[in-house]
């Protein structure tokens, strides 16, 4: 009996010991793994390519270069936010103008938003560095979420470079509310006549990253969870980022909210975690923090 009892035990301290690390998904339980209050779904390019890596000098058919170390790597050329400025790469190295660099395509990291029948996720890092429109004078309010090239963009380019087909079908269209999500509410004219979307990527609103079952704090100030470090990638693509020591590497990133004062700006937050309304759509510093849902079985 007490050996039955021992044996028991020592089962329920191993199973208890790995649902830490855990397979959000049923099926093959490869394409998601979860650590703690994060998971890994999904690639996109992020870190600067190590100086012992060698890439082949021809893209496959995916646009990736297939690096030495079994790898891909996605190539960019620097062009960066300040040329005055010595913005680095998470490794130390200093980022020049002009330069082609080599970035590794490896598994986008996601906070656990929250999790039930479905699971909502955050990015880490800031990904990427893209508008929130094109161009301030075309279409009605520029700051209009569903008109957004920047929701294009994340339900186009980014959807078909970071997900598998295996992977978009976990994924879930999600209804999203941009009339009182954004400051001021129903009383934000910008806001209010805009329509709900339906999207499988989509940007967080003022609303969502003032809740606290999101993890986040209540208060539009400086808030810690929403400060956000930027990938290597993304900083070769344009993105401001702070350059103060205790801060290196942190930018702002997208709200989907319009601004209730102009419909040339919308929300966002910035990189010690506060939530401004004055960001024009325009800019091409701001960096992009997509989130998802996708189904929990």
């Amino acid at each position: 009996m007490k050996k039955s009892r021992l044996i028991t035990s020592v089962l329920l301290v191993i199973i208890l010991s790995l649902t830490v690390f855990v397979s959000a998904c049923g099926v093959d339980g490869e394409d998601i793994v979860t650590k703690g209050e994060y998971m890994e779904f999904g690639l996109y390019p992020q870190a600067i390519k190590a100086d012992n890596v060698t890439v082949e000098q021809t893209a496959g058919e995916d646009g990736y270069f297939l690096g030495s170390d079994g790898f891909k790597y996605a190539k960019r050329t620097a062009k960066l936010y300040d040329k005055d400025k010595q913005y680095k790469f998470s490794d130390g190295t200093i980022i020049v103008e002009g330069q082609d660099y080599y970035f590794k395509v490896e598994p986008i990291n996601w906070r656990i938003l929250s999790k039930g029948s479905s699971i909502m996720l955050l990015t880490d890092k800031v990904i990427d560095c893209v508008s929130y429109s094109d161009d301030q004078k075309t279409g009605q309010n520029p700051n209009n979420y569903e008109k957004s090239s920047l929701r294009h963009w994340l339900n186009n380019s980014f959807y078909g470079q970071a997900f598998d087909s295996s992977q978009q079908d976990k994924l879930r269209l999600t209804e999203l509310d941009n009339k009182k999500t954004a400051y001021r509410g129903e009383n934000n004219k910008y806001a209010i006549c805009q329509a709900n979307t339906f999207d499988a990527v989509f940007l967080l609103s003022l609303v969502d990253v003032l809740q606290t079952k999101y993890g986040f704090s209540t208060a539009m100030q400086v808030g810690k969870v929403r400060a956000k470090v930027s990938s290597d990638f993304a900083r070769c693509n344009g993105l401001w980022i702070s350059t103060v020591q205790d801060t290196y590497g942190t930018c702002w990133w997208w709200l989907r909210s319009a601004d209730p004062d102009s419909d040339k700006r919308v929300s966002h937050v910035g990189n010690m975690g506060a939530i401004s309304n004055y960001c024009d759509v325009i800019e091409t510093s701001v960096g992009v923090a997509p989130a998802i849902v996708i189904s929990n079985y």
